[in-house]
């Protein structure tokens, strides 16, 4: 098969959807398929055309022409879109963008309609206004032959807010690799404390600090590490101060992907403290790959990865008291810590393993492949 992904950005760019696209399409590639990326060229010192891990990948200014309201450079990447496509003649198409990429490919899905899916990166509350304006996305959705959901809680409000796709909305987990690296026994002398995010509001970071500061009066050996970067970085290291938790809480700074796993091994246990919906909650996976169990709020599409009593433990929302109470529980019984961390790799094995969820794909590009094609 030939598969044409859109993606709004590809590799060297890291982040979760880039990621999830490049593990596709190199496996593709890697079982005799061939795979090719549609993307924007951001940075714009990138190559407009580069073959990487046998992928082939054009990049193309479609977002700063949109910006700058460049009509006529728009035009002219969408006519070269359409030579690419044309060139590479996919039998099947997977989108995974909802920004400005989506317009060019309704505009070159114009000329020749192929048949499609889409895969939904987004949060939840983004998806009224997505619906209510209309265009590129409304259009897409019922255009395409099935829309996949990264969990069941972004799936039941698409269903809801788009009524007439609802039948060709399927929910299915991220698959990631599991890492060469091997947890490693939880450290309990002292226990550490792993958390790490975009430093934003919305991960409640600031939370995690308060309810960190209750616990550590009673266990006062308990360490917390803190990665990732963000505008937030300054007013949570003042908080830090201003609770006079000192050399108790260290603040790392950005973590690199591929020393994610090495970062998890640290911890004793992790903690998700987002006060937002997360539509998925890739954390939570990393962690339970590590064999570490997760003390999460409840909400979004985390419960789907953290088994409340099993895995780890859910709690009230932008809540420091309820974070501090789950916490110290946990802290106090080390058995269950270790239990918890073993079932939730055992979890991730099962059902958020690679092999699963490449399997799921090349089963969608089949059914996609023989479904009837939406005319553009």
């Amino acid at each position: 098969m030939k598969i044409l992904f859109w993606s709004e950005l590809y590799a060297p760019k890291i982040g979760g959807i880039e990621t999830i696209v490049r593990l596709i399409a190199e496996a593709l590639v890697w079982a005799g398929h061939d795979a090719a990326v549609i993307c924007n060229r951001e940075p714009a010192t990138l190559a407009a055309e580069e073959l990487i891990n046998g992928v082939r990948v054009f990049r193309f200014g479609v977002e700063r022409a949109l910006a700058r309201k460049d009509l006529p450079a728009f035009a002219a990447d969408c006519r070269q879109m359409s030579r690419v496509r044309a060139e590479f003649q996919p039998d099947v198409e997977h989108i995974h963008t909802l920004g400005s990429l989506l317009v060019a490919f309704q505009m070159v899905r114009r000329g020749q309609p192929r048949p499609f899916a889409v895969s939904l990166h987004c949060t939840h509350d983004s998806l009224p206004g997505l619906v209510a304006s209309g265009g590129a996305f409304l259009t897409t959705m019922r255009q395409a032959s099935r829309i996949v959901s990264l969990s069941e809680f972004l799936a039941r409000h698409v269903r809801e807010l788009i009524p007439d796709v609802a039948a060709r909305v399927q929910t299915e987990y991220h698959g990631i690799p599991f890492p060469n690296a091997e947890p490693s026994p939880l450290p309990m002398n002292p226990p550490v404390v792993v958390s790490y995010g975009r430093l934003v509001p919305e991960k409640g970071f600031d939370l995690l600090l308060d309810a960190f500061a209750i616990v550590h009066r009673e266990f006062s050996e308990v360490r917390l590490i803190l990665g990732g970067d963000g505008p937030e970085r300054a007013r949570l290291l003042e908080r830090a101060g201003q609770l006079e938790l000192g050399d108790a809480v260290e603040f790392r700074g950005w973590i690199e992907p591929a020393r994610v796993p090495a970062f998890v091994n640290e911890g004793t246990l992790v903690i998700m403290p987002s006060r937002y919906a997360e539509p998925f909650g890739l954390v939570a996976l990393d962690a339970a790959q590590m064999a570490r169990p997760v003390i999460a709020t409840r909400n979004g599409g985390v419960p789907e990865l953290v088994w409340d009593g099993e895995t780890g433990w859910l709690v009230e929302n932008d809540s420091a008291p309820a974070l501090a109470a789950a916490l110290r529980l946990a802290l106090g019984d080390p058995a269950r810590l270790q239990s918890f961390g073993t079932a939730a790799r055992q979890r991730a094995a099962e059902r958020f393993g690679f092999e699963r969820y490449f399997q799921f794909h090349l089963d969608l590009y089949r059914r996609v492949q023989s479904a009837p094609i939406s005319p553009a």
